[in-house]
């Protein structure tokens, strides 16, 4: 099933009513994959990625039943700019 929203669309499948497994979301312009997201049950629940224009990762994100477990942000060169560990809804630092 495909949705639109604004510049981009969003493809995946629903079971039950709610997003289920992974979830992409591509640029209506030009059809570059934007962004991955994994659901379980609608909840976030595994890794949600974002991409640069050149298909590098920018940010990873990693959930776990709706709750953020990790952050990870990339410079457009691929190279790690920080990463953040969640501890009970809230984020520690970490280099």
């Amino acid at each position: 099933m495909k949705e639109f929203y604004f510049d981009s669309y969003y493809q995946g499948e629903y079971l039950n009513g709610k997003r289920n497994g992974l979830w992409k979301d591509y640029d209506k312009k030009d059809g570059t994959l934007i962004r991955e997201k994994e659901y379980l049950y609608g909840e976030y629940h595994g890794k949600s990625k974002n991409y640069y224009k050149n298909w590098t990762l920018s940010i990873d994100i990693e959930y776990l039943n709706g709750e953020k477990k990790a952050w990870k942000e990339y410079y457009p060169n691929g190279n790690l700019a920080y990463e953040i560990e969640f501890n009970d809804k809230e984020g520690f630092g970490k280099s």
